[in-house]
């Protein structure tokens, strides 16, 4: 059986999707929703603050908190940032 597809790109991208699918699991459900919004949703931050009444400023706060413990989630997988 032959395929175009790179099995072992095919693979990592499967592991990378259900580390990042676990981490946001995780997640209390606040962030779980900033999160989600901001990076699945694309919604700005003015937008993501007015749904949860909280300011600007904690929102980046939040999302600031949640790339950095993403990161050290990917880097203990073993990908580098």
């Amino acid at each position: 059986v032959s395929g175009d597809g790179d099995v072992g790109a095919d693979f990592d991208a499967e592991r990378l999707g259900k580390i990042i699918s676990d981490f946001v699991r995780s997640l209390g459900k606040r962030r779980q929703f900033i999160f989600m919004s901001r990076y699945y949703a694309a919604d700005s931050i003015d937008v993501i603050a007015r749904d949860l009444k909280l300011s600007r400023s904690m929102i980046n706060k939040e999302l600031a908190a949640i790339r950095s413990d993403l990161a050290k989630t990917l880097e203990k997988e073993g990908y580098s940032i």
